[in-house]
């Protein structure tokens, strides 16, 4: 039997890749809005792309702009909907205090899908906001399961 790769690399997320509209626009929501910090902003010819990438909870985000870029509404539709073109669904961040987190959002105007949901006992409670472009950022809170249930 082949090892499992994760037994064989060191392997991690460092990060997420978003094709933005507008890089200016999308650098200033991921500053103002949760708090990331621009790391770099550079021209990528591999992918013909001016790019940024802005640091934050642990993780990168690298924002993209290109040359003839559109968006695909369907796969910008709300929860259930959005399940049903196959690909990336949501960012998620956890939180261990998504009611302050929820509350801070609110002040800060961002547009949200649900606030403070029951997810279930498998991913918790969450709420889930659109960033600047309009991509699901979804925050859980996981809820600790008592013995027996």
């Amino acid at each position: 039997m082949m090892p499992r790769i994760r037994d064989e690399l060191d392997l991690r997320i460092v990060g997420f890749a978003l094709a933005v509209e507008d890089l200016g626009r999308a650098i200033a929501w991921w500053r103002d809005v949760l708090g990331f910090d621009l790391i770099s902003r550079a021209r990528v010819d591999a992918v013909n792309a001016e790019a940024a990438i802005v640091r934050g909870a642990g993780i990168e985000i690298e924002l993209l702009e290109a040359p003839g870029r559109y968006r695909i509404e369907a796969l910008f539709a709300d929860p259930p909907e959005h399940l049903q073109p196959v690909g990336n669904k949501a960012l998620v961040f956890e939180t261990a205090d998504l009611a302050g987190l929820t509350a801070e959002l609110e002040n800060r105007g961002v547009t949200f899908v649900w606030k403070s949901v029951d997810l279930g006992p498998a991913i918790g409670v969450g709420t889930a906001i659109r960033d600047g472009e309009g991509n699901l950022i979804s925050f859980i809170q996981k809820i600790p399961q008592v013995a027996g249930q």
